[in-house]
C-alpha cells in the first residue's frame, strides 16, 4: 500500500513522459495485482516509452487479462511500445494495440500473442516496426494492414512461421528497409515497395526466394542474406528479377556451391546480354575459406576481372554494366587461434584490378 501511495503521487507530480520496464519473469506472486495496477495507471498518463516482457515457466497464470489492461487504453504520450511475451505452457492471446496517436515504434516478439488494430485508427507517426510471432496456427488480416494504418513506416521487420492472410495487392511508397524471416512468401508476394533501400533475408526456403525477389524485394538496391539460406544456383536466378541491386552482403559458411555465383555473373545469362544485378558496385562475402590455388580463387578473379575490365571484343556485351568498385571477403576465424585468417594475398591481386578491398559500410537510409 506504501508503494502504490508513492506511484500515485509520482504520477501526479510527473512533469514530463517517462520510461516503464515492466519485467516479469516469476509468477504468480503477491504483489502482481499492484505492480500491473501501477504499470496501467503509468502506461495511460506520462508513459513515453513502455516495455513488457514477460517470460515464465511451469506456472499456473499467463498474465494476459494484466497486460490487456495496460495496452487497451489511450495513451496520449506513448511513443515506443516493446512486448516480449513467452510462457510454458504456452497461452493464446490476442491484444488489442493502444489508441496512441504519437506512437513511432513498434517491437512484438511473442510465442502465441498476436495484436489487433484498435477501431479504424492509424498511426501515421511509426517509423518503425519489429514482428517475431510463432506458435500462432492462423494469422489473420491484421499484419497485412500494417501498410494502410502506417502510412509513413520506413523499417519492417518481420518474423512469423505460418502465412497470413492478406489482400491481393499491398503497396508501401514510405517502406525503405526490411528484414524478413520465416515461412511468409506467399503472403507478401503481391507487396510492392518501388522505394524499397535495403533488405535483409534469414531462414527463407529455397522455393521462396524467386517469389520474394521478382515481388517485394525487386528494388532494392542493397540485399543482406544471412543464415540459413543456401548460396547456390537457386539465389542467383532469383537475382535475375533484381536490377537495382547495388550492394550484395552473403553468408557463405564455406564453400558449398558459391563458386556457381560467381560463375555465373561473370558473364552475361547464356544466349542473352543479360547481365544479373548490372549495377552492382559492391560485393561482401562473409565466413568464406580461400586457398590461392583453389578453384573458388579463381572463379573469383574471373568474376571481378568481367565486371571491372568487360572484354571490349565480346559482342555479347551490350547491356550497360556498372563497374564494380568494392570486394570485401571476411575470412572466418582461425579453427587454432581467435586471430581472423590473413586474406592479403587475395586482397593484392583484387587491388591490382583497381578494386577496393575495404569494408565499407552501407547505410542507405535513415530513419528521422
Amino acid at each position: 500500500e506504501r508503494c502504490i501511495a508513492h506511484i500515485d503521487t509520482f504520477l501526479a507530480r510527473a512533469k514530463g513522459s517517462v520510461a516503464l520496464n515492466v519485467r516479469i519473469l516469476r509468477v504468480p506472486n503477491i504483489f502482481q495485482a499492484s505492480i500491473w495496477r501501477a504499470a496501467r495507471d503509468i502506461i495511460g498518463s506520462v508513459c513515453r516509452s513502455c516495455t513488457i516482457h514477460v517470460e515464465a515457466f511451469d506456472v499456473s497464470t499467463s498474465c494476459v487479462p494484466e497486460i490487456a489492461a495496460c495496452l487497451e487504453q489511450s495513451t496520449p504520450r506513448l511513443e515506443v511500445l516493446s512486448v516480449h511475451y513467452r510462457v510454458d505452457p504456452p497461452r493464446r492471446a490476442i491484444w488489442t494495440l493502444p489508441r496512441a496517436q504519437n506512437l513511432r515504434k513498434v517491437v512484438w516478439t511473442t510465442d502465441d500473442a498476436y495484436f489487433q488494430w484498435p477501431g479504424t485508427e492509424t498511426f501515421p507517426l511509426v517509423r518503425e516496426i519489429s514482428i517475431s510471432i510463432t506458435g500462432f496456427e492462423e494469422v489473420d488480416l491484421e499484419i497485412a494492414q500494417i501498410f494502410t494504418r502506417c502510412p509513413n513506416l520506413a523499417a519492417l521487420d518481420l518474423d512469423v512461421d505460418h502465412p497470413f492472410a492478406s489482400p491481393t495487392q499491398m503497396e508501401s511508397l514510405s517502406l525503405r528497409r526490411v528484414h524478413l524471416q520465416g515461412d511468409l512468401a506467399s503472403s507478401i508476394s503481391a507487396l510492392r515497395l518501388p522505394n524499397l533501400e535495403k533488405a535483409e533475408i534469414d531462414n527463407i526456403a529455397e522455393d521462396d526466394l524467386d517469389i520474394l525477389f521478382s515481388g517485394p524485394l525487386a528494388t532494392a538496391s542493397s540485399l543482406t542474406v544471412g543464415n540459413g539460406i543456401a548460396i547456390d544456383i537457386e539465389l542467383v536466378r532469383a537475382l535475375v528479377h533484381c536490377p537495382e541491386l547495388q550492394h550484395l552482403c552473403l553468408d557463405a559458411d564455406g564453400e558449398g556451391e558459391i563458386q556457381e555465383l560467381f560463375e555465373i555473373m561473370s558473364q552475361p545469362l547464356d544466349g542473352t546480354t543479360t547481365w544479373i544485378c548490372p549495377r552492382l558496385r559492391s560485393v561482401h562475402i562473409r565466413d568464406l575459406r580461400l586457398s590461392p590455388a583453389g578453384d573458388l580463387f579463381q572463379k573469383i578473379m574471373v568474376f571481378a576481372t568481367n565486371r571491372t575490365r568487360p572484354s571490349s571484343d565480346n559482342d555479347a556485351f551490350v547491356e550497360p554494366l556498372q563497374r564494380l568498385e568494392h570486394i570485401y571477403f571476411e575470412p572466418p576465424l582461425s579453427r587454432h587461434t581467435s586471430i581472423p585468417l590473413d586474406y592479403g594475398w587475395v586482397n593484392t591481386a583484387l587491388e591490382a584490378l583497381g578494386l577496393s578491398t575495404a569494408l565499407i559500410r552501407v547505410d542507405t537510409f535513415s530513419i528521422a
